[in-house]
């Protein structure tokens, strides 16, 4: 048991040193894309999500590829409408607010960091897109701090 909880731990260090590597990256962002849709338009329709998304990986010059969590591919479009509904990144790590966005996906029991998983992808692949078409912004956040807290 012992040993199960050092790997995790040692797993968990690992995971939290490349989505600081990310957040270092996400700092470099003058200038963010044309909006192409609204928030509610992103959110309502699924395919426009995911076009509106490539786009603007495209337009940031970043690799958009689709995580997998617990044997299927990750759901952005859900994780996106999850965070956002409750309030945006920002708000969910400063709230602790990760239950409520991982309810909404079915993982097995076995997934069991998930909390951690779905921020970093977060990170990645969704935090310029949400300070785009949630919060409107045309340049990067300043506010980096606090996304290592879960």
């Amino acid at each position: 048991m012992e040993n199960k909880i050092n790997e995790l731990t040692q797993k968990q260090g690992g995971l939290e040193m490349e989505a600081e590597k990310i957040m270092m990256k996400n700092m470099q962002v003058n200038n963010y894309p044309v909006v192409l849709a609204t928030h509610e338009q992103v959110v309502m329709d699924r395919a426009m999500f995911m076009d509106t998304l490539k786009q603007f990986h495209s337009a940031m010059e970043t690799r958009l590829s689709i995580p997998i969590l617990g044997g299927k591919c990750l759901d952005l479009h859900l994780l996106y409408v999850q965070v956002t509904q409750n309030g945006g990144i920002e708000k969910v790590v400063k709230e602790k607010g990760w239950k409520d966005v991982i309810a909404a996906f079915a993982f097995p029991k076995t997934t069991t960091s998930a909390a951690f998983v779905l921020k970093k992808c977060y990170l990645e692949f969704l935090f310029h897109y949400e300070q785009v078409y949630f919060f409107r912004k045309q340049g990067p956040s300043s506010y980096l701090g606090g996304f290592m807290t879960t």
